[in-house]
């Protein structure tokens, strides 16, 4: 036996196939064309036809190569998205993919689709692997392709197989929509609670210098905080005594809209005495000043230490809650994010971050902002919890099910 089947129940993917070949050349048009797929339509094993453009109908197009029910669509050029596969399910209007893709259209008296589409995309690493060429410019062959050894359990226990899994992934897309619909009616609720009814900003300053009422306001962060760490350190890397410790220290690229409640990872004492770092205390602001990630922004739920990339702001509890800090800067992410400066990279640095100007309303209405949409952050909080248990789910059986180690009669 090996893994579960035995030998003589595994062929070549090339033998189950009625053919394996890359999409067409394309010619793109704006309109009236057909639908074609290129790699950002191949995304989580599933074929998303946003990312489409339309090709001219006015190329000869071989027939075979419209896709039809149940072909597999495997990406097959360029690092980072080689080796993504997805199952294609029939559409109203013909599709075609482009040459980037190659199209396994499975021998349905031998394999049934469904199951094969879970297959492949149980060993896209495997897949990943095969890949030929420099940096950037990897290629996948139809040929290596057609060498992979697949399961052949009898059709009927693909049908189980099949059903078992893509129950699944129904259950994880359904999940995954009520985490979309609740992402965009936060997106509006932001907008219509962080904008204020007066949209004229001159007109607001003015009112605040003539000392005339303003409600809201607009102030500069530094104004408004009992302090603001603008850096913080990172112990040397060649020492390995100053990591693996106890005390959490955050970089950039885990700041991502979010609560921080660990961190990947934590240095000592004495990681902490031989560098910048500075405890940070929890709910402060931490704002990302670097790169890719400059203007992001995180509510750290524990104490923790950062390294110089991140600026922390204290926000005064009688002025400002830090949760409506956290998404006024969150709102405003795009317009602090062109503040940053710089050729090679792009950053933001402290003094940019405390002379940032934004709205405050009065403190019961910020706390009031504040828990609405803290309250739909729980709420996604618990789907995101859901898909994840889901997903582990999903991928426990497909190690189970693709591998003969539980056999389904």
């Amino acid at each position: 036996m090996l893994g579960g089947y035995s030998v003589n129940k595994k062929k070549c993917l090339s033998d189950i196939s009625i053919f394996i070949k890359r999409g067409i050349t394309p010619k793109y048009v704006e309109s009236e064309g057909y639908t074609i797929l290129n790699q950002k339509c191949i995304k989580n094993n599933l074929v998303r036809f946003e990312s489409s453009r339309l090709c001219s109908k006015n190329i000869k197009i071989p027939t075979e190569k419209f896709l039809i029910d149940g072909d597999i669509l495997i990406n097959s050029t360029g690092t980072g998205t080689l080796g993504r596969t997805a199952r294609f399910k029939e559409q109203k209007q013909p599709v075609i993919s482009d040459g980037h893709l190659t199209i396994v259209r499975p021998n349905k008296k031998q394999i049934m689709p469904e199951f094969l589409g879970h297959y492949m995309s149980n060993i896209e690493p495997r897949i990943i692997n095969m890949a030929r060429g420099a940096t950037n410019q990897v290629e996948l062959s139809g040929a290596d392709l057609g060498v992979l050894s697949v399961p052949i359990p009898p059709l009927s226990e693909q049908k189980a197989i099949a059903k078992v899994l893509s129950d699944t992934d129904d259950l994880i897309q359904a999940i995954e929509k009520k985490i979309a619909k609740k992402q965009l009616i936060k997106k509006g609720v932001m907008q219509k609670l962080l904008t204020p009814k007066e949209t004229n900003k001159k007109k607001i300053l003015r009112r605040v210098s003539m000392n005339k009422e303003a409600t809201p306001k607009y102030v500069e962060i530094k104004d408004i905080s009992l302090s603001i760490n603008s850096g913080g350190g990172t112990p040397p890397t060649k020492i390995p005594e100053y990591y693996g410790g106890r005390i959490p220290w955050l970089r950039t690229q885990e700041i991502t809209f979010n609560r921080i409640k660990e961190t990947d990872m934590k240095i000592t004492e004495e990681g902490l005495h031989n560098s910048s770092a500075k405890w940070i205390p929890k709910n402060s602001v931490i704002v990302a000043k670097f790169g890719a990630t400059a203007g992001r922004s995180a509510i750290n739920k524990i104490p923790l230490t950062t390294n110089e990339a991140c600026c922390c702001i204290s926000p005064d509890p009688e002025q400002c809650d830090y949760q409506y800090l956290f998404y006024i800067l969150w709102k405003n992410y795009y317009h602090l994010e062109r503040l940053a400066q710089g050729a090679a990279q792009r950053n933001l640095n402290g003094q940019q971050i405390k002379n940032y100007m934004i709205l405050l309303p009065p403190l019961p209405e910020q706390k009031a902002i504040a828990k609405v949409l803290s309250d739909i952050d729980k709420q996604l909080e618990v789907l995101q919890k859901k898909l994840n248990k889901y997903k582990k789910i999903k991928q426990s059986l497909m190690q189970s099910l693709l591998t003969g180690k539980i056999r389904l009669a």
